[in-house]
Order: C-alpha cells, then structure tokens, then sequence
C-alpha cells in the first residue's frame, strides 16, 4: 500500500471518530483532495473495522442525527475497503460533504434521546453490512435512505423523485442526502457484482430476504425501494 493509500485510510478513520460533527465537516475537504491525490494499485485488500463513531452530544433533531448517521456510514464506506479504485473513495467523501450540507441546515430543534435513540436502531444494522463491499453496498444505503423518510411525507426516495422536490424545505433535504447514498451506493454494487459475475437485480433480491425483516423491509418495499435506483456500473469491472 502506498504512502499516499495509508495516509488516506488513517485520516479517514481520524474523521469517522471525531466526536464533535462540526470538526468533520471541516475536515472533509482535506479528505477530498487526499482522493484526488490517491493511486491505488487496485489490489483487494482485507476488510479493516474502522471502529464504530461516537454519538455527538445531545441537542440534535431527529433529522440532523439521521444526517450525522449518513455521515457515519459515507466515511466508514471509505475507511473499511481496501484496493477499490479511486473513484470508490473520491465518491464516498462527496457523498460524504454532501450528507454533511444537509446536516447542517438540519441543526436545531433538539430533541430528547434522539441522537442515541436513532444510532441504537441503526448503527447494528449497518454495521451487518460490514464484512463485504458488495453486501454494504447493496444495503447499508437503503436502511439509513428508508428511515429518513419517517420525517416527512410518505413518498419514494429516489433522487428522480417529484414528490421529493415538493415535500417541503427539511424533508427535502433529507432525501437528498437518501438519494445521494442510494446513488452512490447502487453505483458500487453494480460493479462488485460486475467484478463477480453476479446479476444485480436478482442478488438485491436475495439480500434483502436476508439480512431485512418486518418493519425494516416493509419499509423499504413501500418506498420502492427494493429494486435499484443506479443501474450503471461506476466504472467498467476489473479483468479477472
């Protein structure tokens, strides 16, 4: 691994358990260029567990912890695969500058036990999805995207959406960090599965009758979104 590749990862990881969520939105450009700069030799390398991000101080809406969760997600997606290319991780901190845009026109209106409440219920189930990129990928993005829909009305979350648009100024920008995460994620399933020989569609299917139950995949069928949002791969998959 380069030098460039390991200063990466570290100051990912740095980010990801910096308690105050201020600090990692400041920090974040420096990551971006660090993408840019990067060269992977696209070797795939073990997973690496990252650990897991402490939950900011109280104070927060619903609505801003399910943005700090996305975060969450977007820097641990970077920080935990090794050998992807580079556009895996220039995508990943967009994605996560993006969530963090919307976190920050949702602070306010704080709410009792919100932050530990939501990371409680969520965070486990991301972090099922850790031990394979094409796994995470397929559905880390769609639990975090269908519970951010619980704050405003009941409408898809993809970002071609219409009823997104004109859900109003908070919702809206919630499911604009969803479609973001969706987006990005769909794109790097496509090519795991690519990389693999797998169907996307089918293997989608499969995952969810796996690792979703009751509420979670009600949910997610109701939002439409258990077929995919990204068709395309993100780049064309590596020769075997």
């Amino acid at each position: 691994m380069t030098a460039a590749e390991n200063g990466f990862f570290e100051n990912t990881r740095a980010v990801l358990l910096e308690p105050d969520p201020e600090i990692r939105l400041r920090l974040l450009p420096s990551l971006a260029a660090q993408a840019d700069a990067m060269s992977t030799q696209g070797v795939r390398r073990a997973v690496v567990d990252p650990g897991a991000p402490p939950a900011p101080a109280g104070g927060l809406s619903d609505e801003a912890a399910l943005a700090v969760l996305a975060l969450d997600l977007s820097l641990d997606c970077a920080a935990r695969f090794r050998g992807l290319p580079c556009a895996y991780y220039r995508d990943w901190v967009a994605c996560a500058i993006a969530v963090g845009r919307v976190y920050r026109g949702l602070s306010g209106r704080p709410v009792a036990g919100a932050v530990e409440r939501l990371r409680e219920t969520l965070w486990p189930l991301v972090m099922k999805t850790g031990h394979d990129v094409l796994v995470r990928m397929a559905l880390a993005p769609r639990l975090l995207a269908a519970n951010m829909d619980g704050y405003g009305s009941r409408h898809d979350l993809r970002p071609e959406s219409r009823a997104a648009a004109a859900a109003g100024i908070r919702s809206g920008a919630l499911r604009s960090g969803a479609g973001m995460l969706l987006g990005t994620g769909d794109r790097w399933f496509v090519y795991a599965c690519g990389e693999r020989g797998i169907e996307p569609g089918p293997c989608l299917a499969r995952l969810l009758s796996t690792y979703t139950r009751g509420e979670q995949r009600e949910r997610i069928h109701r939002l439409g979104l258990a077929g995919m949002v990204q068709r395309e791969p993100a780049m064309p998959p590596r020769s075997a």
